[in-house]
């Protein structure tokens, strides 16, 4: 007797490997979604650097793109949609990655200042670049290690002399005063859990 052929059409064993495989990769690109979302959430409601960490959209789509196109490469059977889907892929890099790093803002950390009597509050200043124009971001930090929190307290823009950030610095323990370009001096009162009542414009 001969054996039989094992089936490698649509019903096989080859197609189920295939399309296990097509799920696990689809499913991988949700829990980046997944990601980000929470990493966004956290960064604008102050929650923990740690998670703040997930918000990385540039880093996520790259990743997305790149596990999209493995599953495409596994589920697609014809190698013309195989070589379109490939071609694509190139192209989008091959335009996406010279923006990328032609509009990057490269953030530094510039200013990191403890506030009166609170050693476990900083405020920290990063500078970075939009094009030629110089950029401010400024944050609150508490705490420290896995506990540790940030807050957004403003971003600012120096493409006009206006808006330009001139300084950040404590005025007591519970208390941020932001002076810009403008004059204008604007005043952050902290919560009793570190958290700002109102942030820079």
């Amino acid at each position: 007797m001969t054996a039989e052929p094992v089936p490698t059409g649509e019903g096989g064993p080859g197609a189920t490997a295939r399309r296990r495989t097509v799920r696990a990769l689809l499913g991988a690109v949700g829990l980046m979604v997944v990601a980000q979302v929470i990493g966004s959430i956290a960064t604008h409601r102050g929650g923990l650097v740690l998670i703040q960490e997930l918000d990385r959209p540039v880093d996520w789509v790259v990743a997305a793109v790149v596990v999209l196109t493995a599953a495409a490469m596994v589920g697609l059977r014809d190698d013309g949609a195989r070589a379109t889907v490939l071609v694509a892929v190139i192209g989008l890099a091959f335009f996406s990655i010279p923006a990328y790093q032609f509009t990057r803002s490269d953030w530094k950390p510039t200013e990191r200042h403890a506030a009166p009597a609170r050693a476990d509050r900083q405020l920290v200043v990063e500078e970075g670049r939009d094009l030629i124009d110089p950029l401010w971001m400024v944050y609150l930090e508490q705490g420290s290690g896995l506990a540790e929190r940030r807050w957004h307290l403003g971003r600012f823009n120096g493409d006009s002399d206006d808006g330009a950030l001139l300084e950040a610095a404590w005025d007591g323990p519970d208390r941020i005063w932001i002076r810009t370009g403008d004059g204008r001096v604007q005043l952050i009162e902290l919560a009793p859990d570190g958290s700002p009542r109102s942030r820079a414009e």
